[in-house]
């Protein structure tokens, strides 16, 4: 492989992996790995994520169209050579978590996968009328592991 000082272009696709971003984020990527700060680049064939460049840090940022979700190749052109950058934007559905409790209790988190298993991360709310605490959380569609955090005692769902 060709090094970054005697390279303007190094292939992207060899590089760079898909983009992931979640619906309604952005995300931003450092450039510099590929291109030398003077080069100019320029982005084509894109209609649901918008690229913006800043060529002073060389930082693009990818922000797709509210709601939608799905794949988009950006055609990167720097120097007269063409890259490809696929982005998947992933749809997210809230999930709600009940933890119900008839005894009296200080603190109810939730910890998972989903927040690197902080045991204070997501905090619940409640209690309600009936010993409820709930927490609505934005997920991707898929399967999560997650305990119960009760007054510092981690909890299985027994649900």
């Amino acid at each position: 492989m060709t090094s970054y000082t005697q390279a303007v272009y190094i292939p992207m696709h060899s590089i760079l992996r898909t983009v992931v971003i979640h619906e309604n984020e952005r995300k931003t990527i450092c450039l510099a790995p590929y291109f030398k700060p003077e080069v100019s680049v320029r982005f084509k064939g894109y209609k649901n994520v918008i690229p913006s460049y800043n060529r002073q840090t060389q930082q693009l940022t990818l922000t797709p169209k509210r709601d939608w979700v799905g794949l988009e190749n950006i055609v990167v052109i720097a120097h007269e050579q063409r890259g490809i950058i696929t982005v998947r934007i992933k749809r997210r559905i809230d999930v709600e978590f009940r933890y119900i409790t008839s005894e009296k209790v200080e603190n109810v988190y939730l910890a998972g996968e989903f927040n690197s298993w902080n045991p204070t991360a997501t905090p619940m709310v409640g209690p309600d009328e009936y010993g409820e605490y709930k927490v609505s959380v934005k997920l991707s569609p898929g399967r999560y592991q997650y305990k119960f955090v009760v007054d510092g005692n981690w909890l299985q769902d027994t649900a």
